[in-house]
Parts: C-alpha cells; sequence; structure tokens
C-alpha cells in the first residue's frame, strides 16, 4: 500500500534533508506557484505542488507524475543537457529517498535536473548590467531555430483561440485578485487589440507561423553560457496549448518581460535580432496585442502567490504588471492621436497627463508650442497677446506638424489642447493624413463654468498659460471639434475615472480590418 507523502512543505524539508550531501551545506530552496526546487551541490531537484488552479491540476501523485514527465520530455528541445529524467521520491526511515520512478514505493515524483548558474540567466545579466548587445542576439537566433525547428501547426480559428485564453487570464486574474479589488486592468482595451489584429492572426496562420513553441519565454529561463551556448529552461508543460502559439506570441513573453525588467532596448534588439535571424515575428502593434496578454499573466502568477513566504512583493509585481499590460494595449492598437480638448481650466492638461502615464505616449501641449514660437523658457507665462486668432492658428499648425512627424516615426500621441474654434482644429487636421485624421480620438472635458473661474484664479494651477480673464473669455467662445470621434468626460471627476471612460470608447470601436 502506497504510504501517504509528507504534507505540503514537510515533503520538501524530507527531500532536502535526503540529497543534502554530508557535511555539506543546506540545500538552497525556490518555490513558485506551482513546484518547489531543492537545490544540492549540481543538481536540481523539481517537485509539482499538489495544486488545483484554474489552469492547471497537480492535485494527485500520478498527475504530478505525469506532468513530470511531460516537464522532461518537452525540455529536451531547448535544455536537454540540463534534463537528466524523471525520479521518484519514497519513505525512508522516517524521511524519505530518491529512487526509480517505477519502483512501486514511490509516494510523489520529480524532475531531476543538472543545476545550472542562475547569474547566467537573461535576467539576472540584466539585473547586474552585464547583459550585451551580443547575448540578446544569441538568444534571439537560438529561439528563432526553435521555431523554425518546431513546423507549422494547422490552426483554423487563431484569433478566436488566443482571445478565448486572453478571456479565461483575464478571469482567472480578476479570481486571483478578490472580489472588489480595484485592479484596473485594460480588459476591455486587451480584448479589442486581439480583434482588431483578428485577420493578421488568420493570415500568419495561414503562412505556417503557429508553432510549438516554449509558452513561458521569461528572462529568467534563458541561460547563456559562457561559451556562447543558448539553453531556455520551464517550458511549458502541463496545457500543450498554451505553448501551440504564433511565434510572435510566443516571442513576446520575453519581450514583454525585458521592458518590465526595464530595458526595452533588449526587447527592441531581439525582435531585430530574431527577424535577422529569419523568424518572423510579426509588426510592433501585434506583438503589442500579445505582449499585453502575457503582461496580465505575470500579473495573475503574481497574484497567485500573494501572502505566501517569499512572496511579500507579490501585490506590487502584479502591479506593475497590469501597468504594462495597460501600456502594450494601448501600443497594440497602432499609430494613435487622441486629442484632450476643452475650456481652459476643465482639466484637459491633468487628464492628458493621467492618459500618458497609462498609454505610455507622449503629450504634445499647445502651451509648450506656444512659448517655444516665441522664444520663452517653458516655465514663463505667455502673455495675453499670444491667445490672438493668427496666434492661436499658428501654433495649432505647428502642433498637428510635429503630430504628423510622430505618426510618420510609427507612435502615437496625446494632444493637449483647448480645441475651441473651428478654424483652430482645421488647421491642426490640415497637418494629417486622410487615414490619420479618421482614426482620431477627441476627448472633451465638460466642467462647469463656475469650477473652471475658481481653478483659473488659482496661479499655474490648472497648468495652464491663461489667466483667470482669458479662461473665461475662452470658456464663452469654446465650440466643440467637430471631428473624428468625440468622448466627453467629467472634468471634476477623479482621472482614473476619465482614463476608464477613454479606454472604453477605444475599445467599443469596430475592430475593421488589419494588413496581413
Amino acid at each position: 500500500m502506497r504510504r501517504a507523502a509528507p504534507a505540503g512543505s514537510a515533503l520538501v524539508d524530507a527531500l532536502a534533508a535526503a540529497v543534502r550531501e554530508p557535511g555539506g551545506p543546506a540545500p538552497e530552496r525556490r518555490v513558485s506557484h506551482s513546484a518547489w526546487v531543492v537545490l544540492a551541490a549540481d543538481r536540481a531537484y523539481k517537485l509539482k505542488r499538489p495544486v488545483r488552479l484554474a489552469f492547471l491540476d497537480f492535485s494527485t501523485p500520478e498527475r504530478r507524475r505525469a506532468a513530470c514527465e511531460a516537464e522532461n520530455s518537452v525540455n529536451q528541445a531547448l535544455a536537454a543537457p540540463l534534463m537528466l529524467g524523471v525520479r521518484g521520491v519514497r519513505p525512508s526511515d522516517g524521511g524519505v529517498a530518491v529512487c526509480d520512478p517505477d519502483d512501486r514505493r514511490a509516494i510523489d515524483w520529480l524532475v531531476l535536473m543538472r543545476r545550472f548558474d542562475e547569474g547566467r540567466t537573461m535576467a539576472a545579466l540584466l539585473a547586474r548590467g552585464a547583459l550585451t548587445a551580443d547575448h540578446v542576439r544569441a538568444a534571439a537566433a537560438r529561439i528563432a531555430a526553435f521555431h523554425a525547428a518546431a513546423g507549422p501547426l494547422a490552426d483554423e480559428r487563431p484569433a478566436a483561440r488566443v482571445r478565448a485564453i486572453a478571456q479565461r487570464n483575464l478571469e482567472e486574474l480578476r479570481a486571483a485578485a478578490g472580489a472588489g479589488a480595484a485592479l484596473g486592468e485594460p480588459g476591455e482595451l486587451l480584448l479589442h487589440g486581439v480583434d482588431l489584429h483578428a485577420a493578421r492572426m488568420h493570415a500568419r496562420a495561414r503562412r505556417g507561423l503557429v508553432r510549438d513553441g516554449h509558452g513561458d519565454l521569461r528572462a529568467e529561463h534563458v541561460l547563456l553560457m559562457p561559451g556562447g551556448e543558448v539553453l531556455v529552461v520551464d517550458r511549458l508543460e502541463f496545457d500543450p496549448a498554451l505553448r501551440r502559439i504564433d511565434v510572435g506570441d510566443d516571442l513576446s513573453f520575453l519581450t514583454m518581460d525585458l521592458e518590465a525588467l526595464g530595458a526595452p532596448w533588449a526587447a527592441r534588439l531581439c525582435v531585430q535580432a530574431y527577424r535577422e535571424a529569419g523568424g518572423d515575428p510579426g509588426p510592433p502593434d501585434l506583438l503589442a496585442a500579445f505582449g499585453a496578454h502575457r503582461a496580465l499573466v505575470r500579473a495573475k502568477v503574481a497574484l497567485l502567490r500573494a501572502g505566501e513566504p517569499g512572496a511579500e512583493g507579490a501585490n506590487a509585481a502584479a502591479a506593475s504588471f497590469v501597468a504594462l499590460g495597460a501600456r502594450l494595449a494601448w501600443r497594440a492598437l497602432g499609430p494613435l492621436v487622441v486629442l484632450v480638448t476643452g475650456p481652459p481650466a476643465s482639466g484637459k492638461s491633468t487628464l492628458a497627463a493621467a492618459l500618458a502615464a497609462r498609454s505610455g505616449l507622449p503629450v504634445l501641449g499647445s502651451d509648450l508650442v506656444r512659448k517655444e514660437i516665441l522664444g520663452l523658457p517653458a516655465d514663463a507665462p505667455a502673455p495675453a497677446g499670444a491667445y490672438a486668432p493668427a496666434q492661436r492658428t499658428a501654433v495649432y499648425t505647428e502642433l498637428g506638424r510635429r503630430a504628423c512627424a510622430i505618426l510618420a516615426g510609427g507612435a502615437g500621441m496625446i494632444v493637449d489642447a483647448t480645441f475651441g474654434a473651428p478654424g483652430l482644429g482645421a488647421a491642426f487636421l490640415a497637418q494629417l493624413a486622410p487615414s490619420d485624421r479618421a482614426g482620431l480620438l477627441a476627448i472633451e472635458c465638460r466642467t462647469p463654468p463656475d469650477v473652471r473661474r475658481a481653478r483659473a484664479a488659482r496661479p499655474r494651477e490648472a497648468g495652464s498659460d491663461a489667466g483667470p480673464h482669458v479662461a473665461v473669455a475662452l470658456g464663452r467662445r469654446f465650440e466643440p471639434l467637430g471631428a473624428g470621434q468625440v468622448v466627453a468626460v467629467d472634468g471634476t471627476a477623479p482621472p482614473a475615472r476619465a482614463v476608464a471612460a477613454v479606454e472604453r470608447a477605444l475599445a467599443a470601436r469596430p475592430a475593421g480590418t488589419t494588413p496581413a
């Protein structure tokens, strides 16, 4: 009869005692949401935790054995030198011993690996400032070769599958956060991004770009060995469908992770080097759509460990990944022009700053352009004469030129300007291509006149050059912008509420089609 395994961490304690070398140091330990790892001498012993989560089930010894066998098998492609097979764990003298996997006395199973130098992972090298461009190129080339060798898989409904996986992850993320938690995750915008790229995903699937990938390409899983060899560990084993994906989706996990670690340069170089090695990662907005989902996967996993010993920073990590997911969800929409309009002191500059923080887009402000035209320092107020009709038209013409240049570089922006007269909107829009004009989104901050007057009377607090008299005069003459999609928001509401309203408006747009 199979004896019961020690419960929970007791099994890890018993295993650590069993594999400790006589006279040697106590084995080190690592823990994730799904596994314990004991590190002793030159070996690593990886036990599956007896957990049942929404996306995996290791609740029985039989399931854990199957998962160990699958992990050892799938990791031969990228980490064969490290994989030493599956072993059993059996009772022994009040503790446990490692045994043959087919030993009838086995009460659990583990994956046996050669221990590797954790200081050689991409994440560790980056943390100590030692990650080089050559490292990134080598990793990208190895991943491209792996994807090429995997061969294409048939996928008739790639966009629907990606959307279903993203939707399920959002539900799991919200459940992990708990009832009433205000995550602020960009779920609607993320799903809209997937819909936006549906045609492109189908075209890529037809071209054979759905492959059996890694599924968990994190920077801490990429090993850059001293001799130049690249190994990648922890290929996803518990659900093959989660790694049978577009190669760009697979790569996006790594590029997202590099951004999360503060190395956007490495993320950009990784994509470039992958392309140069013969891979087809897709365009930046598609990678961003995939990466937004990956960021929210990391947020969910962080929350699953919240409250456990050694996971004190889990909630902060989850919040950071949610914020990155939002920036990537915005980036997935492609080059976007968001006009934040409204009378002076209506709260538009505050909202523009909040949108910029959420989206990662730069802000083009009429106040700064006005000062540059006048040759004034950024912190100097503009004279009242700067608001004469001809001068205002010149400012909006220059705003349009700068917006056009940013769009030409493949980026979007937030434009913070009043746009209170028909001629000003026309001066701005005349600088944009017809396609850019058709896709812009205008946000109108609506704020009661008495609130605007009170704000304008507080010098500089509203972030505007317009003093009380100019603010009141422009407010009386204000005419809403009559171009593009216009969304009205409450200028007295907290910025986060207005940002959420803007994201809902973006997510409600028709998806249309994207180029193949």
